[in-house]
This record gives structure tokens, C-alpha cells and sequence, in this order.
């Protein structure tokens, strides 16, 4: 637990962050395999053993990783130096200039360092892109957070952040401080019994103005209730004749059904009676072409027995 350097890309890493780093490692391990254990709970499979197998396994090393002490292996001043390499060498380098202001001679053997005469040294100071990048990137991290702890405090809406910003636009820094300091101003134990009289006097017309406009509302509606009073002693009468004006409704409905189905066998029968005057009119024509028919095949019959008999008379002279 606690806070971890985090390392530039292409530092070389140091033991202590390489045990930082495993630790971080077998946690994310850890909860990883929590979670899976989770999802195999309730299944009787080997991914289970294998998982109580795992986590096993994995407590035991997290147990040797706790157990490592790097300052009872090392020593606490090697640890030190080991977790900031450039925080050791600026403190070498300030004890030995602390030497050479006292004159003292013991500089010699120091890396990076290279003895001019004996009033004179020179320092070799190396940049480290990676470790500017990181000051970056540490630096808008904060940012980032007191960003986040600002939209939590006002929020994200665009209203809110166009209020905070009415007293700066088109004002000195000077102005908006002075107006800050007039804001806090108010906040004093006078003004705060100034504005609290203030406020009791307008809560006071406040309660005036609602007895009066509640009694307006009042008188408002008794008016209403009386019209509509009147409006129903008006309809009084009216109300007793309706329910005869619906008997008289509904019979008037079921007379009105009957005459519709009355008509509409009226118009039945009128079909009815055509289609049997057009029959009529077929079979007329029918019997005339039939007695037509007759009278010609009579006529054709008498010609043949007046032939007849006169066939018989020629036979019978004979």
C-alpha cells in the first residue's frame, strides 16, 4: 500500500520499483482470478481446481513478495539511493560543495566530478527527456484532478460556469478582487443582522400579500360556486323532463329500426314482383309462338286430309 513512482519509458528499473511492480502485478492477478473464480463458482469442473490451484499458488507468493524488506537486505541508505538515483547525486554533490566551502580535500573520488585545481570544481549535469516527460505528465494529472474536483463542486452545466465567469469578462483582475472582497464583506456580523431585519420585514409583506390574494381567490371562487348554483336551479325543471324525453328517444329508435326493416321489405317484394312480371312477359311470348305454332300445323293437317279424301273419292269412282 501506499504511494508508487512510476518510471519513465527506457528508465532502467530499480529493485524497488521492480517489487512495486510485481506487488501490482500479483494484485491485479489476485482479482482477476477472484473474478473467475466467481464465474466457475457453481460448476464442479478441473477450470475450478484449477483456479483453487491458481489462487493458491498465488497467495503463497504474494506472502514471499510481503516478506521482502529492501532496507533490512540493502540498507536503508542504498534504498534510498536506489529509489531516486538524481536525489543521491544532488546530495553528494551538495556535500561536496558544503567540503570545498569548508576546505575540505575529500572530492577526489567522486563520479561525475573533475578537480580542476583546488579552488575549483566542475559538475557534469546530464537532462533526462523521460524524467521531464513524467514531471509533464505528473503535472497534468493534477490538473485533471483539481478539473474533476471543480465539475463536482459546480457541476457541468453551462449556466453555472457562465455565472463564474459574469465578474471577469471585460474586468481587471484587480476589479474582480475587489468585488470578491465587497461579496465577503457581506458576510459580516452587522450586515448579516442588516440583511436578516430585511429579510424578516419582506417575509412580513410576503405573508401580507398571500392573506390578501388568498381572500381574492376566495371571494373568486364563492362566485363561481354561486353561478354555478344558478345554473343548476335553471336546469332543475329541465331535469325532470329528460328522463321522459329518453323513453320518448328510445321508442322513437326502435319505431325507426321497424320502418327501416319494413322499407327494406318493400323493396324485396318490389324486386320480387318485377322479376315475376318479367316471367310473366317470357311465358306471353312463349305461349304466342306456341299457338302460332299450332294454328300453322292445323292448317298443314286439314291440307293433308282434304288430299286425302279427295284420293278416296278418285279411288272409290275407280
Amino acid at each position: 500500500s501506499g504511494d508508487w513512482e512510476l518510471i519513465g519509458e527506457g528508465e532502467k528499473e530499480t529493485p524497488r520499483h521492480k517489487l512495486q511492480r510485481l506487488q501490482c502485478e500479483m494484485r491485479e492477478l489476485c482479482e482477476e482470478l477472484a473474478h473467475r473464480k466467481e464465474s466457475v463458482k457453481d460448476e464442479k469442473s478441473q477450470d475450478q481446481k484449477e483456479m483453487v490451484f491458481l489462487a493458491n499458488q498465488l497467495e503463497q507468493a504474494e506472502k514471499q513478495l510481503a516478506d521482502i524488506k529492501l532496507e533490512e537486505i540493502l540498507g536503508t541508505e542504498l534504498v534510498a539511493n536506489l529509489a531516486d538515483p538524481q536525489e543521491a547525486q544532488l546530495k553528494k554533490a551538495l556535500s561536496l560543495i558544503e567540503d570545498l566551502k569548508r576546505g575540505g580535500d575529500n572530492f577526489g573520488d567522486a563520479k561525475n566530478v573533475a578537480v580542476l585545481d583546488q579552488k575549483e570544481i566542475t559538475f557534469q549535469l546530464n537532462y533526462r527527456p523521460e524524467h521531464a516527460r513524467f514531471s509533464q505528465t505528473t503535472r497534468l494529472a493534477e490538473l485533471e484532478q483539481r478539473l474533476h474536483k471543480m465539475e463536482a463542486v459546480l457541476g457541468m452545466e453551462p449556466q453555472k460556469l457562465t455565472r463564474l465567469s459574469l465578474d471577469s469578462q471585460r474586468r481587471s483582475l484587480l476589479e474582480v478582487a475587489e468585488s470578491l472582497s465587497a461579496r465577503a464583506n457581506l458576510l459580516d456580523s452587522a450586515q448579516l443582522d442588516h440583511i436578516e431585519g430585511r429579510l424578516i420585514a419582506l417575509t412580513q409583506n410576503m405573508d401580507s400579500l398571500a392573506e390578501k390574494t388568498g381572500t381574492c381567490e376566495d371571494a373568486d371562487k364563492q362566485r363561481k360556486v354561486v353561478e354555478l348554483y344558478e345554473m343548476v336551479k335553471k336546469t332543475e325543471t329541465l331535469s325532470q323532463v329528460l328522463p321522459q324525453v329518453l323513453e320518448r328517444m328510445t321508442a322513437l329508435d326502435h319505431l325507426h329500426q321497424q320502418a327501416a326493416n319494413i322499407s327494406k321489405s318493400l323493396t324485396q317484394l318490389e324486386d320480387l314482383q318485377q322479376h315475376i312480371t318479367s316471367g310473366l312477359d317470357n311465358n306471353e311470348s312463349l305461349l304466342q309462338g306456341v299457338q302460332a305454332s299450332i294454328a300453322t300445323n292445323l292448317d298443314s293437317i286439314k291440307k293433308t286430309i282434304a288430299n286425302l279424301d279427295k284420293r278416296l273419292a278418285q279411288l272409290d269412282l275407280k
